[in-house]
């Protein structure tokens, strides 16, 4: 792996939730790589959390406490995000491409312009960007 990598929200929700992969998702987190993302991330992350807590799977305390921890996260240094009006030329024509939901696509958009591996737990994205794109890799 790369000393910069770019990874999804599936893999970033893992740090706040009860998820498989949780474990492997914080080593990405502490393992001294520098991680990107698009900026989009720290909104699908609190609205992973607040999903969470409307369908009663995480207790309103449990989710105000994780949905702090995220925004102390994506506020420091520990991520840098990338700006999504940058991204969102390359992230519409792969979108089209690959027929595939543009959020998605820009974290490829992103880890295309990093020249670095995108990494995701989202099984169906891998399959559908892998082929075109090799450096979408499983967690």
């Amino acid at each position: 792996m790369s000393s910069q990598i770019v990874l999804d929200a599936s893999v970033a929700a893992k740090w706040f939730l009860t998820e498989a992969g949780a474990d492997k998702a914080t080593d990405i987190l502490e393992g001294g790589a520098s991680v990107a993302a698009p900026a989009l991330i720290a909104v699908e992350i609190a609205a992973a959390i607040t999903r969470r807590h409307r369908v009663g799977e995480l207790p309103e305390a449990q989710a105000e406490l994780r949905l702090a921890e995220a925004r102390d996260l994506f506020g420091s240094t520990a991520i840098v995000l990338i700006d999504d009006i940058a991204l969102l030329p390359r992230a519409s024509e792969i979108a089209i491409a690959l027929k595939h939901p543009l959020q998605d696509c820009l974290y490829i958009a992103c880890a295309e312009k990093l020249g670095v591996d995108l990494i995701t737990a989202d099984p169906k994205f891998l399959e559908r960007a892998a082929p075109q794109f090799p450096f979408v890799r499983s967690l």
